[in-house]
């Protein structure tokens, strides 16, 4: 990663300290994700993280850092179920 990058993502981690994300639900109980176990990857000028791509789940949760000025084309994810 750039150093770019490793700026942001450090702001980042500033406003999520607890290092996990957690999800609460009738149906599946508490998922905690430890974000030093997930490696991001690059799409387009987007670094995305997906904290549940080693679940079989319907549902994902992502982290997405956008640099200033970047772009990127349109793209639909087939794994996530909209609310």
């Amino acid at each position: 990663m750039n150093s770019d990058w490793e700026k942001l993502r450090s702001f980042a981690m500033q406003l999520f300290p607890s290092g996990y994300a957690e999800r609460y639900g009738q149906r599946n109980g508490t998922m905690k994700i430890a974000k030093n176990s997930i490696v991001p990857f690059d799409f387009e000028g987007l670094q995305i993280i997906d904290y549940t791509s080693k679940t079989n789940r319907s549902s994902s949760i992502a982290e997405i850092m956008v640099l200033p000025g970047a772009s990127h084309p349109k793209a639909y994810s087939n794994r996530s179920v909209k609310y």
